[in-house]
């Protein structure tokens, strides 16, 4: 006899959240764009550029070194980009895992990207990719429990190592 268990699922109702998801599109400035014609800083958190890309250090991050690159060009999605862009873009996001792996020796990545909000996307009309090193127990019980993620290095200090690797591979 096949026995059905029942999922209890705690319901949380959010009424501050409803302004947010009915809100739509955002009309901020793109934050790529913003730095795009900028030098590579701590401050702009860019670490290396290439004739069509950016490479910079996630102000958010997930983990320590977790990278975004994106084209320097405003596109909401790859299907906008020229071949040389795309082209250029997955060497870029190689290098950037070589580097990563080089100095932090991580078990593993993510790498990938969200194309508009509803997939996750904080900055949906400008495509980027992320790459995220990871290792085993990463995200722990602060992350789950707490809601907080401990990040072992501070922004400037990995900005500082991975501009050095950078700018050896010939980045700007």
């Amino acid at each position: 006899m096949l026995k059905v268990t029942k999922l209890e699922m705690d319901i949380w109702f959010t009424p501050w959240r409803y302004k947010y998801v009915t809100s739509g599109e955002s009309k901020e400035e793109c934050f790529i764009c913003a730095i795009k014609n900028e030098k590579p800083s701590p401050a702009n958190l860019i670490v290396a550029k290439k004739r069509f890309h950016l490479v910079v250090l996630n102000k958010y991050p997930y983990t320590t070194a977790h990278l975004l690159i994106a084209p320097s060009t405003h596109v909401a999605t790859p299907l906008e980009s020229e071949r040389k862009i795309l082209e250029d873009e997955w060497w870029i996001v190689i290098r950037s895992v070589e580097v990563v792996k080089k100095l932090y020796n991580p078990w593993g990545f993510n790498i990938g990207m969200n194309l508009s909000r509803v997939a996750g996307a904080g900055l949906p009309q400008h495509y980027h990719f992320h790459v995220v090193p990871r290792w085993q127990g990463d995200h722990n019980f602060m992350s789950v429990i707490g809601g907080v993620r401990m990040i072992p290095e501070e922004l400037e200090v990995t900005w500082n190592k991975l501009r050095r690797e950078f700018v050896e591979l010939g980045f700007e």
